[in-house]
């Protein structure tokens, strides 16, 4: 609501005859305290940003909040990546696997049917069929990637890293074509890559990165 006054001033002019002069003075209410609007609601907090100057001081809170929060609520989905420890390398050069894709194996039955259905190597040195390397899956896994059949050599697959999150692990790999200035052998190729990792029921994700 807004106040309005009425009052009046006595001015003389030239010829002395005093006159009352009436002036609207009009009283505005106080503004009401001013509450920056609201960014982002975060559980039971609540971060606000300010568009006053020097909000500086503004902006290192909220960037505080964010970060106490994610701290508080567990690293939520892939933020909180960290490095699996103990991975190793499986050989894999005597598979033909001729498809591109990738594959996981939590137990010794499944691991042996694919190894005996895609090795090439009929006979070993000492006249023995080979066998699959050998895995504890009592408390590994293995994580397989497969480029496919390529026609010469030069082609590769690699995997660079495996981290888990706190639903998942994510298996980082990138593959690599031969060089076209350089000679390869005109032979055709499977390139794989498998690593043994600790045992986990967690999904398994694969994303290819740049090398």
């Amino acid at each position: 609501m807004y106040q309005v006054n009425l009052c009046y001033i006595t001015s003389r002019y030239n010829d002395n005859r005093p006159e009352r002069v009436f002036v609207k003075r009009v009283d505005k209410p106080t503004p009401p305290a001013y509450t920056p609007p609201k960014l982002k609601e975060l559980g039971d907090l609540t971060v606000f940003r300010s568009f006053k100057r020097g909000d500086l001081m503004d902006r290192k809170l909220t960037a505080g909040l964010i970060a106490a929060f994610v701290l508080l609520s567990g690293c939520p989905g892939k933020l909180c990546l960290k490095p699996v420890e103990s991975v190793t390398t499986i050989k894999c050069g005597e598979l033909n696997y001729p498809e591109s894709g990738n594959m996981v194996f939590r137990d010794a039955e499944s691991w042996e049917s694919f190894w005996n259905n895609h090795c090439n190597v009929s006979v070993t040195a000492g006249g023995e069929e080979p066998q699959a390397p050998e895995v504890d899956f009592e408390s590994r896994m293995l994580v397989c990637v497969f480029a496919g059949e390529k026609p010469t050599a030069g082609y590769g697959i690699s995997i660079s890293r495996v981290r888990e999150g706190n639903k998942s692990l994510v298996v980082e790999y990138s593959e690599k074509s031969p060089d076209p200035e350089k000679m390869v052998a005109q032979v055709v190729t499977y390139p794989c890559h498998i690593v043994a990792v600790p045992l986990s029921e967690k999904t398994v994700e694969f994303k290819e990165v740049d090398k």
